[in-house]
């Protein structure tokens, strides 16, 4: 699986994983401390604008209740001297006047109050120009006052038309604090109301921006809701009523329903013991912390891409001198032996091209005794095998020649010692070790004009030879063998004799060349014997078809191991013995080489 991945690829995505894996852990990490990080961060921004809305409204509260404590004071002063002197009149008037002096000033002072009134039995008051007890007095909620518990009662967003000549009059909400006779506290003498301007109320809850999608909310004590201003989500009353309802519910905000990707925020208004409740939608969050994952996401894939190129450069450094070394041990591979690795590099890089160097001087120099050896064991044991040969040939051949000559003193014994003059001169002729393949059939023919006078009419021969492998390079002496196995061993046992075929062709090996007959066969066990002894013992055993184990062992020798004889063969029917060998043109050169020209061939072998 692993071969084909160079060493520059494999340290590089080492690298790679290393930095990935590394960048992975750590943006992890990294993404979600951002993502708390923003989250406290929000959180604190709106708990910090939500407070400063708080403290200015706790800053009113405080500035209402000291003119409240005031008025009161005032009142309960004037009731004991009353009761005291229980006189009336200038005093009385100037009573009056001093507290609508005061009425006016606090109103001045404190922007957000809208009027000011304080009715009681000694006669009511206000800090405008205008006010009609009878219509106050009739309010339901004005009634409901002196029933509640509380000294002090927040009535919820109303119109002021007690304070109008004509009209409506303008939207309040009034704080009423009640005023206790000083002679028996569970008597009401009067109140002190105050209304608040909602139009400044509402830019004083709208003052501090928590987000485009926010509702703030201001409610009593008791859960009234009294003001509330929201951001761009436009919210309608029946949505506020919604959050309200889901405020006061066990689902809350967060949780599931109509709020629930919102986040709550409260605050405390201590004046009045009033509450101060912002929901703000958890899309700002979403969008900032997407805006800076994408930011974060973006920052890593340039991390990345230039730890890929860094990975890439730091590798190729480390495998050049391997990646050289490589080429050198290529190159080597294809037969320059005389190749020298540059030693440079780290000291193992060093060590491995002084490695190299050192191997290919050395097997340089085994290749040329080698060569020098297996030159001179291959024509030693040719000439052996050729030894072999013309004995048994000139045996066989001068015993046709006896027969003939006891059978009959014919002529054609004068054609037979023509035919074994070419012969034994074609054999003793050591000259040339590679000849045409037209010289080979040169010799093969006087051969078989010998057996033809021997057989007459029971030996046909034919050839069927491409003209253009005539001059194809062929060692000597490889077909005889074979036509004469096939008369002795095929022809010779029919009565009636028989017909070989000489081919000569072209195949993808090169060139292939067949002699077959029409004789006897051989029977399986037969044949299987042979090919035993011919692909098992390489013809190292003589005995029978001692030509055909010679011809095996000589093309093993020439063209190496993947040559020799095919040999086919039914009982009955004939046998086929071929061989191939490489389709090389014979030339001058080659000729005059004739001691290289065992060396030629032998480069293709295997074991060299």
């Amino acid at each position: 699986m692993h071969k084909n991945k160079t060493t520059l690829f494999e340290i590089t995505c080492s690298f790679l994983l290393v930095i990935t894996f590394s960048s992975l852990v750590l943006g992890v990490y990294c993404f979600n401390t951002l993502g708390q990080y923003i989250s406290r961060q929000i959180d604190f921004y709106q708990e910090q604008n939500l407070k400063q809305i708080g403290k200015t409204l706790d800053s009113y509260g405080e500035n209402i209740q000291t003119a409240q404590r005031i008025l009161t004071g005032m009142v309960i002063e004037q009731e004991l001297f009353q009761k005291g002197t229980g006189s009336r009149g200038q005093k009385n008037a100037l009573y009056s006047q001093n507290i609508e002096n005061v009425l006016r000033n606090i109103r001045r002072t404190s922007p957000i109050i809208s009027n000011i009134f304080m009715v009681y039995e000694g006669g009511s008051y206000t800090s405008g120009s205008f006010f009609s007890k009878e219509i106050l007095v009739q309010k339901p909620w004005y009634q409901e006052v002196f029933l509640s518990k509380e000294n002090t009662v927040t009535i919820q967003r109303h119109k002021a038309d007690y304070q109008a000549f004509f009209g409506e009059g303008p939207e309040v909400i009034s704080l009423v604090k009640k005023i206790i006779s000083p002679n028996d506290a569970k008597t009401i003498i009067g109140v002190i109301m105050v209304d608040l301007d909602v139009r400044l109320l509402e830019e004083t809850l709208g003052s501090h921006t928590f987000d485009d999608d926010h509702l703030i909310l201001l409610r009593s004590s008791n859960g009234e809701l009294l003001e509330s201003a929201c951001g761009e989500g436009n919210y309608t009353q029946e949505d506020i009523k919604k959050v309200v309802k889901c405020l006061d519910s066990e689902t809350g905000v967060g949780q599931g329903g109509f709020l629930k990707e919102f986040s709550l925020y409260r605050y405390g208004v201590e004046s009045y013991d009033w509450k101060l409740e912002v929901v703000v939608s958890k899309e700002n969050f979403r969008s900032r912390f997407l805006i800076a994952g994408g930011t974060f996401v973006g920052i890593t894939l340039l991390t990345l891409m230039f730890s890929a190129v860094l990975s890439y450069l730091l590798a190729r450094r480390i495998t050049r001198p391997m990646q050289r070394l490589l080429t050198h041990m290529e190159e080597f591979s294809r037969g320059d032996f005389h190749v020298q690795a540059k030693e440079e590099g780290n000291r193992d890089i060093l060590a491995l091209s002084g490695g190299f160097n050192k191997m290919s001087r050395r097997i340089r120099h085994l290749m040329e005794d080698l060569r020098i050896k297996e030159h001179e064991s291959a024509n030693a044991r040719l000439r052996e095998l050729q030894a072999q040969i013309n004995p048994h040939f000139l045996y066989n051949t001068l015993e046709t020649i006896r027969s003939l000559a006891l059978r009959n003193g014919v002529e054609s014994i004068a054609d037979i010692a023509k035919s074994m003059a070419l012969i034994f001169r074609y054999c003793i002729n050591s000259r040339d070790e590679v000849v045409t393949l037209r010289e080979e059939l040169t010799h093969v023919r006087s051969y078989i004009n010998i057996q033809k006078i021997r057989y007459k009419n029971r030996l046909q021969v034919s050839f069927y030879v491409d003209d253009e492998l005539l001059d194809t390079c062929i060692i000597k002496i490889l077909i005889q063998p074979l036509v004469e196995n096939a008369i002795y061993h095929g022809i010779d046992q029919k009565r009636e004799g028989g017909k070989i075929s000489i081919v000569c062709h072209k195949s993808l090996k090169g060139v292939e060349i067949a002699v077959e007959d029409n004789g006897m066969g051989m029977k399986p066990e037969v044949l299987h014997s042979l090919q035993n002894q011919l692909y098992e013992c390489q013809g190292e055993r003589l005995g029978e078809s001692i030509g055909l184990k010679n011809v095996h062992s000589r093309l093993k020798l020439y063209y190496g191991r993947e040559r020799g004889l095919h040999i086919e063969s039914v009982y009955g029917q004939g046998t086929r013995v071929s061989f191939d060998i490489p389709l090389v043109m014979y030339s001058e050169e080659n000729r005059r080489k004739k001691m290289q020209t065992a060396s030629i061939f032998a480069e293709r072998r295997e074991d060299v």
